[in-house]
């Protein structure tokens, strides 16, 4: 990875972070039934689903059966991490220069 941007990846991770914790809550009122099924709201709930991807998805197993929090939010952290980098390393791509041949 030549030319990593930590100012971009930070600031990719501190709002993947923020939106994540937004829709978690609005996920979590849906399951709870507080949150209307006609609302504007669900689709952080659709949008929660997406961000906990990588590690949710692969190792729910382990996180079910953990009866902890500390590996479920462990995992939406290193989901975060991993957008973040995502994001990162696509504006490095299309930022660069194409270079010139001859």
């Amino acid at each position: 990875m030549t030319r990593f941007n930590w100012k971009i990846f930070a600031i990719a991770n501190v709002l993947i972070i923020a939106l994540l914790v937004f829709s978690f809550l609005n996920a979590w009122s849906d399951d709870d039934g507080t949150l209307p099924k006609d609302s504007n709201w669900q689709i952080f709930v659709k949008i929660f689903y997406i961000l906990r991807f990588p590690t949710h998805t692969l190792c729910w197993k382990y996180i079910s059966e953990s009866h902890s929090s500390i590996p479920y939010l462990a995992g939406l952290f290193i989901n975060c991490l991993f957008y973040a980098l995502l994001i990162e390393r696509l504006i490095y791509f299309f930022k660069r220069k194409p270079k010139a041949s001859y």
